[in-house]
């Protein structure tokens, strides 16, 4: 059987800078700057960036300070290292924001219930938008999630169409910003709720069921356009999150600081 050709690496991005570099600081200037150069577009996402011996030329620094820096940029989740191919700037930024958030809010000591309570204002907010802005995919996408929620057969399945549901009326509203947030504390509680609760079949079922009908209070007042029955649906939907985590003193007051959570997010974060 013939040998397949490995695949083409893309040219890499020229890179011209005006940065001063000096000897003091050199990978502090070297990360700063193309940090700024990716942040603003400058360095689109997906690009191969120059060989560490390129940049040590445009920089006039050596190779192991270059190194150094770009070990730096892939530790912050701006770069990845393709070994055999290069450096690249991530297309996804979801390890960006889960990496910072995640540990902003461990370290601030946020409580299960401030994570709900942020998710349901951030949901309010995207149906209210979604009323304008949402497609027919969108709604269709919703619809879709909601099923494999009513039909998942183990927890895994249904934890999966509750995560789809809950990203997919984020992305309804078309609003970039809410979207980063959304999808961060969907995917943070449903590592919370997976470490909290029982994992057998019938009880995710019984517990998703609860808030069924208010699923598709969301879907059918998004269809029609119904901005109050909308935002009353979501509110609904996430007070049961609040009344079930309530039923457990010790789950509702945790904190993301707790030991107990410190897996849990190291897990979020090595997962993205």
């Amino acid at each position: 059987m013939p040998r397949s050709k490995p695949e083409a690496r893309p040219p890499a991005v020229e890179l011209v800078t005006s940065s001063q570099v000096s000897r003091a600081g050199a990978a502090d200037t070297i990360i700063e700057d193309l940090r700024g150069l990716i942040a603003t577009g400058a360095i689109s996402k997906g690009s191969r960036l120059p060989t560490e011996r390129d940049l040590a030329t445009v920089y006039k620094v050596s190779p192991s300070t270059v190194r150094e820096s770009m070990r730096a940029l892939a530790v912050m989740g701006l770069v990845e290292v393709r070994h055999g191919s290069g450096s690249y700037v991530v297309e996804d930024t979801t390890n960006l924001v889960t990496s910072s958030l995640a540990t902003a809010l461990q370290m601030e000591g946020v409580s299960v219930a401030e994570i709900i309570s942020m998710l349901s204002l951030i949901n309010e907010r995207a149906v209210v938008l979604a009323i304008d802005r949402a497609t027919v995919d969108d709604v269709q996408a919703l619809t879709d999630a909601n099923a494999r929620v009513v039909g998942g057969e183990n927890p895994r399945e249904i934890l999966d169409g509750v995560v789809a549901f809950l990203t997919s009326l984020a992305a309804s509203a078309h609003e970039p910003l809410l979207m980063v947030f959304a999808r961060f504390l969907v995917q943070l509680l449903d590592r919370i709720e997976v470490d909290l609760f029982p994992p057998e079949t019938a009880f995710w079922q019984n517990l998703t069921g609860q808030v069924g009908d208010e699923r598709a209070e969301i879907i059918a007042a998004i269809s029609a356009k119904d901005a109050a029955a909308a935002v009353s649906a979501v509110q609904r939907y996430h007070q049961q999150a609040v009344l079930r985590m309530e039923t457990n003193a010790d789950s509702f007051g945790a904190r993301l600081s707790d030991e107990r959570f410190a897996a849990v997010i190291t897990a979020l974060i090595a997962s993205r």
